[in-house]
């Protein structure tokens, strides 16, 4: 008759296999062990900054900033470890200096902004009249010419007509010059001009 026994495994072979679940847990154990570690040292560095702030008489000087109260703020708001009182304010305190300082950064910018804009404002109108201010001038300064170039073509007129009675040839060419005076530049011709060149034309 056949009797099947079943034998108990050996003490070697259990020590195996603890050993084998041992190393399985062991990296899961150590990786709980090491993020263990780092929140106790964020914990611990909050801790120190605030009885350090405390020790100081609260002077806003030993206040957390910049990336540091970043780190530590992200830190916060993930970590599932206690806070203490203490450290709770002296976080909330460098957030809302944290803050303060912003928003007087962007007043300062939106201040600049505004300055900025009123400048160009000035520079846009100061252009404005400075380019008004050349066209005036530039309208008087022509008329200035044209005045001149008119009382230049009625003098030669007036002088032709002086000389018709001496010197026809002296007459006409100058009742010429006093036609082109003002023909040369605008195309147009005074009647003085116009008189004394027909009467030195006749007279010639």
């Amino acid at each position: 008759e056949a009797t099947t026994s079943l034998k108990p495994p050996t003490s070697d072979a259990l020590i195996e296999i603890a050993h084998e679940a041992l190393l399985d847990g062991w990296s899961r154990l150590r990786g709980w062990v090491d993020d263990a570690r780092d929140d106790i040292r964020a914990q611990r560095r909050l801790a120190a900054a605030a009885v350090e702030w405390e020790r100081n008489g609260l002077d806003p000087s030993f206040l957390l900033r910049g990336a540091r109260l970043d780190q530590t703020k992200a830190w916060e708001e993930a970590t599932t470890l206690a806070i203490s009182k203490v450290d709770r304010t002296f976080l909330d305190e460098s957030l809302a200096v944290q803050r303060a300082a912003l928003e007087r950064e962007r007043a300062l910018e939106r201040r600049s902004i505004r300055r900025l804009r009123s400048l160009v404002g000035i520079c846009v109108a100061a252009a404005l009249v400075a380019t008004t201010l050349t066209v005036i001038a530039v309208a008087q300064r022509g008329r200035a010419e044209d005045g001149a170039r008119e009382a230049r073509a009625r003098e030669l007129a007036a002088t032709a007509l002086a000389q018709l009675g001496t010197d026809t040839e002296r007459a006409l060419l100058l009742a010429i010059e006093a036609v082109e005076t003002t023909r040369a530049v605008d195309g147009t011709v005074l009647r003085d001009a116009e008189e004394a060149l027909h009467r030195a034309v006749g007279a010639s």
